[in-house]
């Protein structure tokens, strides 16, 4: 029914209630004008009160106007962006989520503020929780008003005798100075710079020489970022563009400029080798973005790689660069957000989490080395980044970039306007790779060449790059006499050992036990220690080199705020010395001084049921040899293998790149699998063991005949139990996730809550980056 005036579209975020779809309110006349998509508002929910996004205004509503109630009152906080409020509701129907868990995505830090129910004289009454986060004020020092440039030339009328010029105290003067030279100040890094204490600065203010007042401030952390510097990244300044680079950034800008909203919404894919130059052209294509007004996001996979762009944007732009994610405390990330929502920071740069950013005028999109599956969230809502970002882009008319060395499958395939650049920047040559077959060899860790070429490396002064994706000391502890072997109570998998703590951990839930000494069934103390982790190399390592400086970076030692960052300053700034941890050490840094990188078990990966197997190994050991000789010293690489004969390894070595995707392609559209599929996993999941097998086998077939579209449903085959919880799922290939997805929800929507009381849940994973 056609309303006489707006009505307000409304998503309630409720704590206990799942609201799948919104509801329609009146906007009283008093609120005429107040109310627009994007505020926050106090609505009526049956006898209860609760807290609501407006998602637009509209004129229609299915039930008549009399029967609309009113919004009770809008709230006091920041309306969200009507474009992301569309993009979090895209989410929630592609990614199969509820939309309040999906605005979850889109809401500042912190998320919306709790509503309390009390009884105020016998009736319900409702109160806004003060925010578990606000600004941060501190006190500011300023000059007053009558106070000269240096603050000693003109005494405020009524100071002290003592305030003649020259009767001020050397540190009261040093605060004048300051203030004089660089302004308005929080009164602590005044006295910092002043080198004072707070004393001269006070004394100053009841002299009336400078005025003291409360003010916002940026909780900045500073002490994890740094101020930027030309020895950590010394291609940050422009350079000039080869060919490659140049017609790659004439087709960005010239989609930023053209009003052709269907080629402007065209992704651009760069697939360069590392060190060719991608991160220049982003530069510059933000440079362009900026000189029309508009602003730029840029993904990168991984919190640590948030460091090094930081610093070398900021060498470029200054201090307009907001910074978003988890690494950062609450308070930082929503002084972040408030940045970026008033448009004092035009450039945003994070992981995932970074593509929700509230920026206007939004120009430009970036997603550097789109090939990582961290772009993939793995718990709700299990949205992908890369996908979602085309869905900004277009929502937001801006231009889309994907880069990489090893573009993901889907990308190759998929984005037709390309640009491959073969050749590194600086001129400098690939590096030299040797594939060492460790079946010869009787050192499991270093073989006789990788041995002398780290001498040889350590020798001459150069820096050293090792991978391992493996955390811990071992990988699993076994009894050398009767066999068992220490797993996780809760998973179906081994213990890791980590010798540092004692301990055996899981590296799935966290789940821990402290180091055994005798077997529990057969009471031997034989234990037996098999494979290597990075904890153990690091110790060979010391060993073997004990003068070298030795940095690990994995998911053990960068767990603490900006340990990740602060150890690849100190490898950056060493004279020398050994890097070695997990994939995190192959993501993106740029060291000019590495000379060399091996990589110890080059098929661990393919240890791993799983169809994206080849390509993760091949971009993995790609990405690490891009690492090596990037500067004026040649490079080299040394991939240690116990099956030299595998050819995804031997393609990457060889850097044949264009053979590797034909090949895989080939794999893949005979196999069914993405780029020529969509993927939808529908897991169910139970703490007993029993149900979840037979929850998914009674789904499909209820499934079964709603895929009229052509799917192929696979399954239902059973996983390893994760974290307590038994798992089977149900695969599906499908051309259309939306269609599937239309056609599939009345029937997981009907049986999604039987389940539930049943103890089973049901989880959709759309775009699965895994299926273990």
């Amino acid at each position: 029914m056609t309303a006489e005036a707006p009505i307000a579209r409304i998503y309630i975020q409720h704590k206990t209630r799942s609201l799948d779809h919104p509801f329609d309110y009146k906007i009283p006349e008093r609120l005429a004008g107040g109310v627009d998509a994007g505020s926050v508002v106090l609505v009526p929910l049956g006898r209860q009160k609760a807290l609501g996004i407006v998602a637009g205004l509209v004129w229609d509503s299915e039930l008549p106007q009399s029967k609309l109630v009113d919004i009770v009152e809008p709230i006091d906080y920041p309306p969200v962006p009507p474009r992301l409020i569309e993009l979090a509701l895209w989410v929630s129907d592609y990614y199969y989520c509820s939309p309040a868990t999906a605005l979850g995505l889109v809401l500042p830090p912190g998320g919306l503020p709790s509503l309390v129910r009390e009884t105020v004289d016998g009736q319900a009454a409702y109160r806004l929780k003060d925010p578990s986060v606000k600004p941060r004020r501190v006190q500011f020092a300023r000059l007053a008003s009558d106070a000269g440039p240096g603050g000693a030339s003109d005494t405020a009328p009524g100071a002290a005798s003592d305030a003649a010029p020259g009767r001020i105290s050397a540190p009261r003067q040093r605060v004048l100075e300051v203030l004089g030279r660089d302004g308005d100040l929080p009164l602590a890094e005044l006295c910092r710079r002043a080198q004072v204490s707070l004393s001269p600065a006070k004394t100053l203010a009841r002299q009336g020489l400078l005025e003291i007042y409360e003010g916002e401030v940026r909780r900045e952390g500073q002490h994890y970022y740094g101020e930027p510097e030309a020895s950590v990244n010394e291609l940050a300044d422009p350079l000039e563009l080869n060919p490659g680079q140049q017609r790659a950034l004439d087709t960005i800008t010239g989609r930023l400029r053209t009003n052709d909203m269907a080629e402007r919404r065209r992704p651009i894919l760069l697939e360069g080798v590392a060190g060719a130059g991608k991160t220049e052209i982003y530069l510059r294509a933000i440079e362009a973005a900026a000189a029309s007004g508009r602003g730029a996001i840029v993904l990168v996979p991984e919190i640590s790689l948030t460091h090094q762009a930081v610093k070398r944007f900021r060498r470029r732009f200054g201090d307009g660069i907001g910074i978003l994610h988890s690494g950062l405390s609450l308070g930082e990330r929503y002084d972040e957000y408030m940045r970026i929502r008033s448009g004092k920071a035009r450039i945003v740069i994070g992981p995932r989490s970074a593509l929700f950013a509230p920026m206007p005028d939004l120009g430009l999109i970036v997603v550097d080395e789109e090939n990582d599956g961290s772009f993939k969230q793995e718990n709700d809502p299990r949205y992908d980044a890369r996908r979602v970002a085309l869905e900004r882009a277009r929502l937001e008319g801006a231009v889309l970039v994907y880069g990489s060395a090893t573009p993901s499958l889907e990308s190759y395939h998929r984005v037709t306007d390309r640009f491959t650049l073969r050749e590194r920047a600086t001129g400098a040559s690939m590096p030299a790779v040797e594939i060492i077959d460790m079946r010869q060899e009787k050192d499991p860790i270093f073989s006789r060449r990788l041995a002398a070429e780290l001498d040889r490396n350590l020798a001459a002064g150069g820096k050293t790059i090792m991978l391992l994706n493996s955390r811990g000391y071992a990988r699993f502890l076994q009894c050398g006499h009767c066999g068992h072997v220490w797993e996780c109570s809760n998973c179906e998998v081994s213990l890791t050992i980590h010798s540092r703590t004692g301990r055996l951990l899981c590296h799935h839930c966290g789940y821990g036990e402290d180091m055994p000494d005798i077997c529990p069934g057969c009471k031997s103390t034989d234990l037996r220690r098999w494979g290597v982790g990075t904890e153990r190399l690091e110790d060979e390592v010391r060993r073997r080199f004990p003068e070298a400086p030795v940095f690990r970076l994995d998911a053990d030692t960068s767990r603490g705020y900006g340990a990740g960052p602060r150890i690849l300053e100190e490898f950056g700034r060493a004279a020398g010395g050994i890097l070695l941890g997990t994939q995190m050490v192959a993501k993106g840094h740029h060291f000019p001084e590495v000379t060399l990188a091996a990589v110890i078990n080059a098929d661990l990966s393919l240890q791993f049921p799983e169809f994206r197997a080849e390509e993760q190994t091949f971009a993995l050991l790609t990405q690490l040899s891009g690492r090596s000789g990037r500067a004026e010293k040649s490079g080299r690489v040394v991939i240690q293998t116990w099956n030299a004969d595998i050819e995804c390894i031997k393609m990457a070595a060889s850097q044949a790149v264009d053979e590797f995707y034909t090949s895989e392609l080939e794999r893949r559209r005979r196999l069914g699998y993405p780029p020529f599929t969509h993927l939808v996993n529908i897991l169910c999941m139970s703490r007993q063991s029993d149900k979840s097998g037979k929850a998914a086998e009674f789904l499909k077939q209820k499934l079964t005949p709603a895929a009229t579209g052509g799917e192929q449903i696979l399954g239902p085959a059973g996983l390893f139990r994760l974290k307590g919880w038994s798992r089977s799922h149900i695969l599906v290939k499908t051309g259309s996730v939306e269609r599937t997805l239309a056609a599939f929800k009345p029937v997981l929507e009907h049986y999604r809550e039987p389940y539930a009381a049943r103890g089973v849940r049901i989880v959709v994973d759309v775009d699965p980056q895994w299926l273990s």
